[in-house]
C-alpha cells in the first residue's frame, strides 16, 4: 500500500553538496533520477533513467517492494506527526542557513494554490511562464498548482538565458510572470528586451527581495499589472499581494495585505496584538502554515505558537488598509555597542544610492563592538570605490548604522530561485573579517 507515499521536491539546479544533504534528510525509499546527465552517486532506491526511456517495469518492480517502508519502519520521531495528512515536503532555499525540510499537507495545498488564483485573477485563459524551480514552492505551488486548478496553461521554460525566455513570452505569448528582482533585472539588461513582444503581458509578480523603486518603474512600462508579494515555505508560498496601480515608490515599499480568506496577525515578543503603525511579527493559523519540519520536532515546537500560529520571523508594519511593508527578519538582526541593527534596511539605503544595483548586509563577531555589519555590494560601475559608498551612506544613516566592512564584487552566489545566497555570503564574512580589532 503506498497511501501514505510523500513526494519530495528536489531541484538539481542544486549544488552537489546540498542536493546530496537534501537526499541524506529526506532518506527516500524511491530516489527517481531523470536527468540525462546523472546528479546523484549510486545508493538504495535508486532508479536512474535516460530521458525518454522509462523502464516502467522496474518502477512496478520497486513499488511492489516498497511495502510503505516507512509504516515498516517508522522513524522515531514520526510518531510526532500524523504523516497520513502529508503529502509533500520541500526544502527551504537555505536563503539563511541549512535547508530544512517542510512537510504540508494536500488539503493546505489545494487551500493555497486556490487562494493564491484568486489573488492572481488567473482564469482559464492565463498563460503562466514556469521558471521557478520545482523544488520550491513558488513554482510548484504559485506558478502550477495555481494555474493548473482554474485550467489555465503552463509555459515551462527549461532554458534559463535570458535570450531564450524573451523569445518564449513572444511565441507563447505568456501572460503571467513571477519572479524574483534579480531574474527581472537580466531580462531588461538583455539587448533583446527592446525587441521583445510584451503586448500580452498581464501581470507581473515581483517575490523575495525589494525589488528597487528603478526595476518598478521599468516594470510599470510594460503596461502589465505589477505587484509584490510575500510568503514562506513554512506558510503560504504567497500569502500577500500589493494593490494594483501603485507607483514604483510605493511598490518598492509595500508587499500589500494578505490574501482574502488568509488569517494573519502582527505581534509582538510577548505574543501581543501591536498597535497600527508598530512593527510586529508576522504570524499565519493554523489553516495557512505547513504541518512539520521533517524528523524535526524540537525546529517544529519552535516555529510554532502555543494557540498554533506560525511564528514566521519576519517582521512588518500594516496601514490602515492592511498593507504590509517588510522590516527584516528577527534572525537577521543583531546587537552592535547597544544598538539594534536591521541588515534589511542598511540594504534599502544602500540600494537607494546611484551607485549600487544591489547589497547584501550580514553580521560578524567583533573584538570591541560585540558584531558589525559588512555589506556586499554589486556597484552600478567599475569605477565605484568603498569609500564613495561610505560617503554616499553616511547622509542616509546615523553613524552606529553603517557598515565596518564592505566587500564590492561583479555577482552575488545565487540560491536557485535566484535570491543571493545570504549563507555562504555570511560564511565569506566570516573567514574575512570575524574578530578582528
Amino acid at each position: 500500500c503506498l497511501c501514505d507515499a510523500i513526494h519530495v521536491a528536489l531541484d538539481p539546479v542544486c549544488r552537489d553538496a546540498t542536493l546530496a544533504k537534501q537526499v541524506e534528510q529526506a532518506d527516500p525509499a524511491l530516489l527517481l533520477d531523470l536527468l540525462s546527465e546523472p546528479r546523484l552517486p549510486e545508493q538504495p532506491g535508486l532508479l536512474r533513467w535516460a530521458t525518454g526511456k522509462v523502464a516502467l517495469d522496474q518502477l512496478a518492480a520497486h513499488l511492489a517492494a516498497l511495502r510503505c517502508r516507512s509504516a515498516q519502519t517508522p522513524h522515531p520521531e514520526n510518531r510526532l506527526l500524523d504523516t497520513r495528512d502529508a503529502r509533500l515536503l520541500v526544502f527551504t532555499p537555505g536563503s539563511s542557513g541549512d535547508p530544512k525540510g517542510v512537510l504540508h499537507s494536500e488539503a493546505a495545498l489545494l487551500r493555497m494554490a486556490a487562494a493564491i488564483g484568486r489573488g492572481l485573477e488567473l482564469s482559464a485563459a492565463s498563460r503562466m511562464l514556469c521558471h521557478l524551480p520545482m523544488g520550491h514552492l513558488s513554482g510548484l505551488l504559485d506558478a502550477c498548482a495555481a494555474t493548473q486548478l482554474v485550467g489555465g496553461r503552463l509555459v515551462f521554460q527549461p532554458d534559463a538565458k535570458p535570450a531564450s525566455v524573451l523569445a518564449t513570452l513572444s511565441s507563447q505569448a505568456v501572460s503571467v510572470l513571477i519572479g524574483v528582482p534579480a531574474w527581472f533585472s537580466r531580462l531588461l539588461a538583455d539587448k533583446q528586451w527592446s525587441q521583445t513582444d510584451v503586448s500580452n503581458l498581464q501581470r507581473i509578480v515581483l517575490i523575495a527581495e525589494r525589488p528597487g523603486t528603478e526595476l518598478c518603474r521599468r516594470l510599470l512600462k510594460t503596461r502589465a499589472v505589477v505587484q509584490r508579494g510575500y510568503g514562506l515555505s513554512e506558510g503560504v508560498s504567497l500569502c500577500s499581494l500589493s494593490a494594483p496601480g501603485l507607483v514604483a515608490a510605493d511598490l518598492n515599499e509595500s508587499v500589500g495585505a494578505v490574501l482574502p480568506g488568509i488569517k494573519s496577525r502582527l505581534v509582538d515578543e510577548l505574543g501581543l496584538d501591536v498597535p497600527l503603525g508598530t512593527a510586529g511579527e508576522i504570524q499565519l493559523s493554523s489553516d495557512w502554515r505547513f504541518l512539520a519540519y521533517w524528523r524535526d520536532p524540537q525546529a517544529t515546537q519552535a516555529a510554532l505558537t502555543p494557540d498554533g500560529w506560525l511564528r514566521t520571523g519576519d517582521m512588518a508594519v500594516a496601514d490602515a488598509q492592511g498593507a504590509l511593508r517588510l522590516q527584516g527578519r528577527l534572525a537577521g538582526r543583531f546587537v552592535s555597542v547597544g544598538q539594534v541593527m536591521v541588515p534589511e534596511l542598511i540594504e534599502e539605503a544602500l540600494e537607494s544610492l546611484d551607485q549600487v544595483v544591489q547589497a547584501v548586509v550580514v553580521s560578524v563577531t567583533d573584538a570591541v563592538r560585540g558584531a558589525v555589519a559588512v555589506a556586499f555590494v554589486i556597484p552600478a560601475g567599475f569605477q565605484v570605490e568603498a569609500t564613495e559608498l561610505e560617503v554616499a551612506l553616511a547622509a542616509l544613516l546615523p553613524a552606529e548604522q553603517m557598515p565596518a566592512h564592505w566587500v564590492l564584487s561583479a555577482d552575488f552566489p545565487l540560491l536557485p530561485i535566484g535570491k543571493p545566497d545570504r549563507a555562504l555570503l555570511q560564511k565569506d564574512a566570516e573567514h574575512l573579517f570575524a574578530g578582528r580589532l
